[in-house]
């Protein structure tokens, strides 16, 4: 039988016909396209093409074959699939490549070595740009480049802070952070959870509101609501008499400020 083994893409050159044969007729010598013969049973060094191969025994019987040595077949990325970065900071970025023809046998290499990889999959990566190179084991490769973006941190944009009056729970809380979507407000220590970030019906006291995203990243800050300091307090007008002891005249106005 006869078999042959591809020319790799790096560095070429280097196809082989292996020969297995065997003949009652004593020893075996082989002819590669009409050549000089050998004993050996392989020919190395090939191009792709067809090639002759001619087995001889020692009656000088031949018999003559015709093998073709294939090039090796160069993988394609057909796409990437990125997993972006999950929180601002984390190295969670992960990349999934799909390759035609599909096979276990490709060798990765990521430029800047980063992460961990495992078959068709490059996890633990950092926010930067990288270059993907596919390889078979004939140096046969394409390349393909992706950027893994670090998104913005959470963060409260604005908290508004409405004090208590008196010793009334009239205090009241509005947060917002720079994510519109899917953000979850929590109050402690009072427990209070929502998506709008308002919190109501507050005693004066120092408080945690917590905000986090869709995708787990969290921020706290503390927040104290002050008691109103604006008391109630009486501005008294008075209208004296005009004879002392005598007349009707005599008047007091209160007019409070302040409270509630």
């Amino acid at each position: 039988s006869l078999s042959s083994n591809a020319v790799s893409c790096v560095p070429g050159n280097d196809g082989q016909i292996l020969i297995a044969a065997n003949s009652q007729n004593g020893t075996l010598s082989y002819s590669l396209d009409a050549a000089t013969y050998q004993t050996i049973s392989s020919f190395s060094g090939l191009n792709s093409g067809n090639y002759t191969v001619t087995i001889r025994d020692a009656q000088q019987c031949t018999k003559s074959y015709t093998v073709e040595v294939n090039n090796s077949e160069y993988p394609v990325i057909d796409s990437v699939q990125i997993k972006e970065i999950s929180c601002q900071g984390a190295n969670d970025g992960a990349v999934k490549v799909f390759v035609s023809p599909p096979t276990n046998a490709y060798q990765y290499l990521l430029s800047p070595m980063a992460g961990s990889i495992s078959g068709d999959t490059i996890r633990n990566l950092p926010p930067g740009g990288y270059t993907l190179i596919v390889m078979t084991d004939k140096a046969c490769s394409d390349t393909t480049s992706f950027q893994i973006i670090d998104p913005p941190k959470i963060n409260f944009g604005e908290i508004d802070i409405t004090p208590a009056f008196c010793q009334a729970n009239t205090g009241r809380i509005f947060a917002r952070s720079n994510f519109i979507e899917g953000v979850v407000y929590t109050l402690r220590p009072s427990i209070q959870i929502n998506s709008s970030g308002i919190f109501e019906q507050l005693s004066t006291g120092i408080y945690t509101v917590s905000a986090r995203n869709a995708n787990g990243c969290t921020v706290d800050s503390l927040v104290i609501v002050p008691i109103d300091t604006q008391v109630l307090r009486p501005n008294l007008t008075l209208s004296h008499l005009s004879c002392r002891g005598y007349g009707i005249e005599g008047k007091a106005l209160a007019s409070p400020t302040g409270g509630l």
